[in-house]
């Protein structure tokens, strides 16, 4: 069982993890009505490793360490897929493709 101020800890850190969230979707939007163009594979990742940050911190506050490893697992993956898709995104751009 939980203490109170464990509980605390993990609302405010999954409503963090969401605002993360949010806030990069918000940057998306507005980065392609300005004309940036992210490829859709970059720009999910770009989402997923801020909620796999959020998932990472939560898993520090509350101790669990299946929690932090396998974040970190997650946030090496999307980095590197989302390093792929740019560099194929901008060599597309350049017609190299």
């Amino acid at each position: 069982m939980f203490g109170f101020s464990q509980t605390m800890a993990a609302w405010v850190m999954a409503i963090f993890s969401l605002l993360m969230v949010l806030l990069a979707v918000m940057a998306y939007c507005i980065d392609m009505r300005r004309g940036l163009r992210l490829d859709a594979v970059s720009g999910a990742c770009m989402i997923l490793t801020l909620a796999g940050m959020g998932a990472f911190w939560l898993g520090a506050l509350l101790g669990w360490v299946w929690l932090i490893w396998a974040a970190l697992g997650g946030l090496v993956v999307l980095v590197v897929v989302g390093t792929w898709a740019e560099r194929r995104a901008r060599r597309q751009e350049r017609g190299q493709i």
